[in-house]
């Protein structure tokens, strides 16, 4: 009977193990972190100035194995101790930069300047990147946060709708302080990242020290809704200056959309489907193909009926303006989006060409209002 029970233990691993979403699928996630940091769920030495309880910028990303951004049970990286310690993300977006393989989509969330809020952001996560990570320095403090470490978005060959994760404070193990508002006491070594929790570490003067509980109160939590499934085909075009990548999907009535988003986001996955990318514009030339004319009044007599033909297609068809400059973008922190627009000039006859899309968005970001946004923070010198 046992070895039953292990064989089909063995079994169901493998059948996990094996289990992978759709290769040519896209798909978009909005991420909402909830902040709970209350003066009544937490009375202990709750700061109220210099700075009053807060959240700095959430910094996310999707990847795979390779691309980790933290990880609980392990020393931080110099880059998750400059976050944790001073709320600036420089060095982790110079990280994400350098890990060109490991990391598909980089996200921000703005910051949340109370104890209690909400913040979003989204993101895209694909096949080779199913995990999604993020991090958010509590502040003040000396090195705490909260975070996802590597949640598996792909379950089951399929993507999660929606799911929901209680967050609960770590300690970066980068610093000794054990109240928000500790002075600057490096630990050398670095102690592992670690979970704080109601009991431990176990000292009276530690700020979420509550010995009486046998958990903390719920300090945050994270909701992953998905958006968007986008279907790659081998129609995909670059405008000219790879600043966008525009990506069909057809569905079952036929109907199509377009979503554009950053290329170093996509690049690389649609690179895997063996899509072949166009780094300048398609031009569309009409070239004519003349025999010799044996007379020059024959050449003029043709070259006038062609002019003609051509002029009655135009007439026919819908005709727009060039396109306007791209709008301001919509987020002044992290991911917008920005729109440019044309008019019809002229609208197509019964049996012409219709009028082609009047309104094209791409996405934006702004990095350097995020980084501003968390360095006003107060910290000993």
């Amino acid at each position: 009977m046992s070895f039953i029970l292990w064989l089909i233990l063995v079994w169901s691993c493998l059948t996990l193990s094996d289990s992978r979403c759709p290769t040519d699928i896209l798909v978009m996630y909005r991420m909402v972190l909830h902040t709970e940091w209350s003066e009544e769920k937490f009375p202990k030495q709750y700061p109220e100035w210099r700075p009053p309880a807060q959240w700095s910028v959430v910094v996310g990303r999707s990847h795979n194995s390779s691309g980790i951004l933290w990880r609980l049970g392990k020393t931080a990286s110099d880059s998750i101790k400059s976050f944790v310690e001073t709320g600036k993300a420089d060095m982790l977006i110079r990280e994400s930069a350098q890990q060109k393989k490991g990391v598909l989509s980089e996200f921000f969330a703005p910051p949340v300047t109370q104890g209690v809020g909400a913040t979003e952001a989204k993101f895209f996560v694909d096949a080779s990147h199913d995990k999604v990570s993020i991090i958010c320095r509590i502040v003040p403090s000396p090195d705490w946060f909260i975070g996802v470490d590597s949640f598996d978005l792909c379950r089951g060959n399929k993507w999660v709708d929606s799911i929901t994760l209680d967050l609960e404070p770590i300690d970066g193990g980068t610093d000794n302080g054990y109240t928000f508002t500790s002075p600057k006491w490096a630990t050398d070594p670095r102690s592992r990242i670690s979970p704080i929790r109601s009991r431990y570490p176990k000292h009276p003067a530690s700020s979420f020290f509550y010995p009486e509980l046998e958990k903390l109160p719920r300090l945050a939590f994270v909701t992953f809704h998905k958006l968007k499934e986008f279907f790659l085909t081998k129609q995909i075009n670059m405008d000219i200056k790879g600043e966008s990548l525009k990506l069909d999907r057809s569905t079952d009535n036929h109907t199509r959309a377009t979503v554009i988003s950053p290329l170093n986001e996509l690049t690389r996955f649609a690179a895997k489907q063996g899509n072949k990318f166009q780094k300048d514009k398609k031009k569309t030339m009409y070239s004519t193909e003349i025999s010799a004319f044996r007379s020059k009044t024959e050449a003029t007599t043709k070259s006038k009926v062609r002019s003609s033909k051509k002029h009655h297609y135009r007439s026919k068809s819908c005709r727009v303006s060039e396109w306007s400059e791209w709008g301001n973008c919509s987020k002044q922190c992290g991911f917008g989006e920005q729109v440019r627009k044309r008019k019809v000039i002229h609208f197509a006859s019964k049996n012409g060409q219709p009028c082609p899309p009047l309104e094209e968005s791409r996405r934006c970001r702004n990095i350097e209002t995020c980084r501003n946004k968390t360095s006003g923070f107060f910290r000993w010198q």
